[in-house]
């Protein structure tokens, strides 16, 4: 009978990369890797409002990941052609 010592619990799918990611949301470098843009370009585009953002007390900025990544799908371009 396992005992509660070895007994491994995995760590819940949303912690990742080293406990940075909780829950879908990010810091400003967190979301700069997940969309593979530059910080500064979180920047402009949280000054246009693009992109939405939760500021916290402290000069604290997170992201969820699937708003912001829903928020730039509507930057998307069609490929010219076949208008079916």
């Amino acid at each position: 009978m396992p005992t509660a010592s070895s007994q491994k619990t995995a760590a819940p799918p949303a912690v990742q990369n080293g406990g940075m990611t909780f829950l879908g949301i990010e810091d400003k470098q967190g979301i700069a890797r997940e969309v593979k843009c530059s910080v500064r370009k979180i920047d402009d585009l949280m000054a246009r409002r693009a992109i939405p953002f939760f500021k916290l007390p402290g000069r604290l900025v997170r992201f969820d990941v699937a708003k912001v990544k829903a928020a730039l799908a509507r930057f998307e371009v069609r490929a010219a052609g076949n208008r079916n």
